[in-house]
């Protein structure tokens, strides 16, 4: 009777921490939105919401748009242009290298920080660049894909399934992971295409630094289409 009892507590506090979580996946819309989709998929969210820029005042491909502010910061950050002087905004990370280039015992801008009250002030970086985007053009159009017949536009089908087995134990210095896949690509009133594909990645300090072989077959229905035999080897080393 006890274990019963126990049980159905159980469940009950189960049942009511899954209705909850349930509850917040549902009334969440937090996360990262991909702009280019805004308009398809989050625009009436947007607008019920109460924001007044429209999708395209947000994201707009080779029009003005708030996508402009947005940089490529010193070859590996974003930030963001906040005045129409250049201000601009990054993470603190990203300009370290450069505000301890700048700092001293007397003056560790790293403890204290730095704020420049006018251009004067301002101290140089060289060799820092800022890369703002000035058109982007789709180059593959009127090239067609050699291995299935999805183009932008088409409705399509895509599902596959994986699976692999990583052996305990250790063959030489590392461990063997054997895989297999397959996928296939049903594009609306055209072709389907299958790919399967097989390999093992050995892992010599887990996803840091393995070896992948792999080897895939494409086989398309078209018949315009050849079949393919791709092997690939992947050396990957992670810092």
């Amino acid at each position: 009777m006890l274990i019963l009892t126990a049980i159905h507590t159980d469940l009950k506090q189960l049942l009511i921490a899954f209705a909850l979580l349930l509850s917040s996946l549902l009334q969440a819309h937090e996360g990262m939105w991909i702009p280019s989709l805004l308009n398809a998929l989050n625009a009436d969210h947007l607008e019920a919401s109460g924001l007044r820029l429209s999708p395209e005042d947000i994201y707009s491909i080779n029009q003005s748009s708030l996508k402009d502010a947005i940089v490529h910061f010193g070859g590996g950050c974003t930030a963001e242009v906040i005045s129409d002087q250049g201000l601009i905004l990054t993470n603190y990370h990203c300009g370290y290298g450069q505000v301890q280039s700048h700092s001293s015992v007397d003056k560790d801008y790293l403890k204290e920080g730095f704020w420049a009250s006018n251009r004067g002030e301002e101290l140089a970086n060289e060799g820092l660049t800022a890369t703002f985007i000035v058109r982007i053009e789709d180059v593959t159009e009127g090239k067609p894909n050699p291995y299935h017949d999805l183009e932008p536009g088409d409705d399509a089908e895509n599902w596959y399934i994986n699976a692999g087995y990583l052996f305990p134990g250790t063959v030489g210095i590392g461990q063997v992971q054997p895989y297999i896949r397959y996928e296939t690509v049903d594009v609306d009133k055209k072709n389907e295409t299958d790919f399967l594909s097989g390999g093992f990645n050995y892992y010599l300090k887990g996803h840091n630094c393995k070896l992948t072989a792999d080897y895939m077959h494409v086989d398309p229905d078209n018949h315009e289409k050849d079949d393919r035999d791709i092997f690939t080897f992947q050396f990957t080393v992670g810092f």
